[in-house]
């Protein structure tokens, strides 16, 4: 029932067009979930209400404009009702004041500085605490580091990779964006050699040609504000905004992640056995090659499986890369996909071998370990790749 929305794509909508207030304030954050038709509709006629009323008032208003003149005050300014916005669609700099049409100041209030507040009592903990022993660990790796991996991720406030993996000083390099998505060298040309000047390519670069690493790690998880944007766009195209910097990140480096949903969704409703089992396969496949069983046992809803698949989707994408194919097809260097549950705090691991994401506990990540160790990798036959 999904597929014949999502396969809509993703038109862009008028250049005229802006998102609504709600949109502004989902994509924001600031709400936890989109705006419904409804509750769009109800806010819409209540706007037209509002300015309605406002043009009976400039009407008034106008006809008294001489009596009031001459106090040097316009006669809207002294009767018109100030309507402030419902969503945060004004935004200030911490510290920074406002002034009102009569040139009031108002400083930022108790609740607009919790996070520079914050900010200044954790400087304040880690300096009192930790600080010492960081220091001494910095001294140790600043001549012989020794990183052993590099990690892209989403820019979430709740996704702490240092934390979730216990990584000390110097082990892991972290690269963090929205959806954690790594451009596709191909969206720089034909080739995949043309040089990319982005973030990601090059913290690939850094880490994996400068730092000698070995493990490239992609962690995802699950209710992804930004694979939620993604979704929600593939359902209503008209959404798109192309002035949104958003929007085009998530659409450029998404829609491949987007087109296996769609027909994963379409070869269930048809009735297509096995429908579930996707293949992904870097253009030369001796580079990259597996394929993937989504949420088998149907544990999570329709977003949190495009986000999996985008996590997957994402090794394809830094295989893509011309400066790491002689790494990958020697071995030097490995692909890995890690999946976050952020309610149940739970850490998934990709297994090629079982085709799918693994909870790592006691039990499994020996298992896990073991099969990376012997690089285990069925042949699989050419297919068209994405």
């Amino acid at each position: 029932m999904f597929s014949n929305v999502i396969l809509g794509g993703f038109e862009q909508a008028d250049s005229n067009s802006q998102p609504s207030l709600e949109w502004e304030s989902w994509l924001k954050g600031t709400r936890r979930f989109p705006p419904s038709d409804q509750e769009l509709a109800l806010n819409e006629a209540r706007r037209e209400h509002i300015e309605q009323k406002q043009h009976l008032q400039d009407a008034q208003t106008e006809k008294r404009a001489p009596h009031v003149a001459s106090r040097g005050q316009g006669a809207g300014d002294l009767d018109r009702k100030k309507h402030f916005p419902a969503y945060d669609d004004i935004e200030l700099a911490p510290g920074a004041e406002r002034r009102d049409d009569k040139g009031k100041v108002h400083r930022l209030s108790d609740s607009e500085m919790t996070g520079l507040r914050n900010l200044f009592q954790g400087v304040l903990k880690y300096r009192a605490t930790v600080r010492e022993d960081l220091v001494k660990q910095f001294a140790r790796v600043r001549d012989d580091p020794h990183p052993q991996s590099v990690m892209f991720t989403c820019m979430d406030s709740r996704i702490l990779p240092a934390r979730f993996t216990q990584a000390q000083v110097g082990e892991m390099f972290v690269v963090r964006n929205s959806g954690n998505m790594i451009p596709h060298a191909q969206n720089y040309g034909g080739s995949g050699y043309e040089v990319s000047v982005t973030t990601e390519p090059a913290g690939l670069e850094l880490a994996v040609k400068r730092g000698n690493i070995h493990h490239v790690l992609v962690m995802g998880h699950s209710d992804c504000k930004a694979i939620n944007t993604l979704y929600n766009l593939c359902q209503c195209p008209h959404h798109f905004d192309p002035a949104s910097p958003v929007d085009h990140w998530l659409r450029k480096n998404g829609f491949r992640s987007h087109i296996k949903l769609s027909q994963m969704l379409k070869d269930e409703e048809d009735g297509v056995p096995d429908a579930r089992r996707i293949h992904f396969a870097a253009r030369e496949p001796e580079l990259l090659e597996f394929h993937a069983r989504i949420d088998p046992d149907l544990k999570f809803g329709v977003e949190d499986w495009l986000s999996q698949i985008n996590t997957l989707q994402q090794l394809v994408h830094v295989a893509s890369h011309g400066f790491l194919k002689d790494y990958l097809l020697e071995g030097r260097v490995h692909l890995h996909a890690l999946w976050f549950d952020v309610y149940k705090g739970d850490m998934f691991m990709f297994s090629r071998k079982k085709e799918r994401f693994i909870e790592i506990d006691e039990n499994t990540a020996p298992e896990l370990e073991d099969e990376t160790r012997h690089n285990y990798q069925e042949p699989l036959p050419a297919a068209a790749t994405v």
